[in-house]
């Protein structure tokens, strides 16, 4: 035995006689009031929906990125080091320091004077001294040229 069609479900409006000219008799005014209340029901539940889909539509638009140079300038300005285990060996790592290793893993090989233009705006001497304590801790090798 398979469940057929069993009719329209109660919030639609088609068949039930709504706003068909027809005068109902007894209960009519209760049928009336659920079709209202059903209806402004839906009303509010697009409005919801719409609203729900206009704020995923902003998403982080609203809020304007930070430009690199700034995000940078935040990462430099940390001095404050944090240690780090990993397989049994102890890092202290600044933040600008764990930049310059992400900056380096994108391209497995970058040259200091680009390291210094792009990940550290222009500031050479924090980069040598950041790469200096990498180096110390073997996070990174200089090539020999």
């Amino acid at each position: 035995m398979s469940r057929g069609f069993d009719g329209y479900e109660i919030d639609d409006s088609r068949g039930s006689g709504f706003g068909s000219g027809r005068s109902g008799g007894r209960g009519s005014s209760s049928s009336v009031d659920a079709q209202m209340r059903l209806q402004a029901l839906h009303r509010d539940e697009n409005q919801a929906d719409w609203l729900d889909r206009q704020q995923q539509g902003r998403g982080d638009r609203e809020r304007p990125p930070l430009a690199r140079e700034e995000r940078v300038e935040e990462i430099l300005a940390q001095r404050v080091r944090s240690t780090y285990v990993d397989r049994d060996k102890t890092y202290s790592l600044r933040d600008s320091e764990i930049h310059a290793l992400s900056e380096a893993g994108k391209f497995r090989v970058v040259a200091t004077q680009d390291l210094a233009q792009f990940a550290y705006n222009g500031d050479q001497s924090q980069m040598e001294s950041d790469v200096e304590n990498l180096r110390r801790q073997g996070l990174v090798k200089e090539p020999v040229a």
